[in-house]
């Protein structure tokens, strides 16, 4: 709060000194109007706030379903999973994920996923590329594939943004 005071009483005096400099009355209406202004810009944030992170994730395709699971992965006990039943996504990952032969599915290190909140509740997942890190490439999607959100179990907290005063 103390920075806060300081800067509007600053933000006040400039006005001020500005005002009479052009030979105009000083405003406190003016001053109440951007103080309502960069608060209404603040709680913006956090009705709306995007923000992309990096998870570990892994593909696991089944022949007999056109729905496949994706598990998100933080550290091995930070994991969620979802469904997704996108064939462009299905096809990028064919082609461009890392196979390994210890373990099933397709993995893609440090893929980027678009998280949107509101209130602190997720209400949009995204997947938009990932980094191949055998062939050192970055790789992004022509279109973010949107993730049901329904489908998604575990622990959803993984998904939540780092809140901070600033926020």
């Amino acid at each position: 709060m103390i920075p806060l005071l300081l800067a509007l009483s600053l933000f006040t005096l400039i006005y001020k000194v500005w005002q009479e400099g052009f030979g105009k009355p000083f405003r406190v209406g003016f001053i109440v109007l951007s103080v309502l202004a960069l608060f209404t810009v603040g709680i913006g944030s956090f009705i709306w706030k995007p923000h992309t992170d990096e998870f570990n994730c892994w593909y696991y395709f089944d022949k007999n379903s056109n729905v496949f699971k994706v598990t998100f992965a933080l550290t091995p006990d930070l994991t969620i999973e979802a469904v997704s039943n996108s064939e462009e996504l299905e096809a990028f990952l064919k082609e461009n994920g890392i196979r390994d032969r210890y373990r099933p599915g397709i993995y893609c290190p440090e893929t980027k996923v678009k998280i949107i909140t509101s209130f602190k509740k997720v209400v949009s997942v995204e997947i938009l590329g990932f980094r191949n890190t055998e062939i050192d490439k970055v790789l992004s999607l022509d279109n973010p594939i949107q993730m049901d959100l329904s489908s998604i179990k575990g622990k959803k907290q993984i998904l939540q943004p780092e809140f901070n005063l600033g926020d």
